[in-house]
């Protein structure tokens, strides 16, 4: 009996060391302590409204109830402030924003040109993309980027997405799920408007080994099929990334001049046995390490023309 009744007393202590060991490794202050500001709740009541959308077909947006998100872009901010809110989709959120030295129109022929991998834009963050279904056959991105040619065009494209990210660098999981998708570009004051909406579709895939090969600015990732993460004595947990959403707006205020503003919002909530370990800082740190290898790319001389490069990969 008492050796029956030490199993339950074993299998406590372990979850209780697991708990523990995914509060410290997650919820540590970030490396840089920001001040932190609320996201206003008009721009929720937008994020909302969108994510709702996204969810539930006909996925048809109304981009007149969209203004608080460009006026929260082009808003006075403190450089040093993580804007987050920790209620939005019930999963923490954060805030980020950067500037392209480049127009839309740039943009949009390579991030929505069938033919070009996302992974060639978003390097440190996706390991393979790409539409599953989308409203209208492919040809919709095609018609996007014609529509642009209009200052005053509006176009939006509708679907699915499945995706694989690159290995988290704490853990090394990475994870497989799939999206639901909204592109929306439409005239704002003098000049137009770029929105991606994403909510992710269920919980992902149990979490996979992977390793970050190197400097996380090489871009290298190496990937396996074993379950779990590469935390000593973790190494069998299983995790999962159970709910997500991204809201990114590029903005060019002016068509005669080359700059983009970028906004993005995204929540995560993922972790091991239904609890989430994420936290505002944790998406921020994410979401910048993203709009480096975005600009990096974007704005670098040596980048191929767009149709060149689609028609080397097509």
């Amino acid at each position: 009996m008492k050796t029956n009744a030490f199993f339950p007393i074993f299998r406590l202590f372990l979850i209780l060391l697991v708990i523990i060991t995914f509060f410290l490794l997650f919820s540590g202050k970030p490396a840089h302590a920001h001040t932190t500001e609320e996201i206003p709740k008009d721009v929720i009541m937008v994020l909302q409204y969108l994510l709702d959308k996204v969810d539930t077909a006909p996925r048809d947006i109304d981009v007149g109830r969209l203004s608080p998100l460009p006026a929260f872009l082009d808003a006075e901010k403190s450089t040093d402030a993580l804007y987050q809110t920790d209620d939005l989709m019930d999963m923490p959120a954060a805030f980020n924003m950067f500037r392209l030295k480049t127009d839309l129109d740039h943009i949009m022929s390579y991030t929505l040109n069938e033919n070009i991998p996302s992974v060639f834009f978003w390097p440190s963050s996706l390991r393979v993309s790409g539409w599953t279904e989308m409203e209208g056959g492919k040809d919709q991105l095609n018609q996007l980027r014609e529509a642009s040619a209009d200052p005053d065009g509006t176009f939006m494209v509708k679907g699915e997405e499945h995706m694989q990210i690159t290995p988290d660098q704490h853990t090394g999981a990475y994870y497989v799920y799939d999206i639901n998708k909204v592109i929306s570009l439409f005239p704002h004051e003098e000049g137009r408007v770029l929105l991606v909406v994403s909510r992710q579709k269920g919980p992902s895939d149990v979490g996979l080994k992977g390793w970050v090969l190197g400097k996380d600015e090489d871009w290298t990732y190496l990937y396996t099929k074993d379950t779990g993460i590469n935390v000593s004595g973790l190494g069998w947990a299983k995790t999962y990334m159970y709910d997500s959403f991204g809201i990114t707006l590029y903005w060019q205020k002016d068509l005669s001049v080359p700059e983009v503003i970028c906004g993005t919002f995204s929540g995560v909530n993922a972790g091991w046995a239904n609890m989430n370990m994420v936290k505002p800082h944790h998406i921020f740190a994410g979401m910048t390490r993203v709009s480096r290898a975005f600009k990096y790319v974007l704005e670098n001389p040596k980048l191929p023309a767009s149709s060149e490069l689609s028609a080397t990969l097509a």
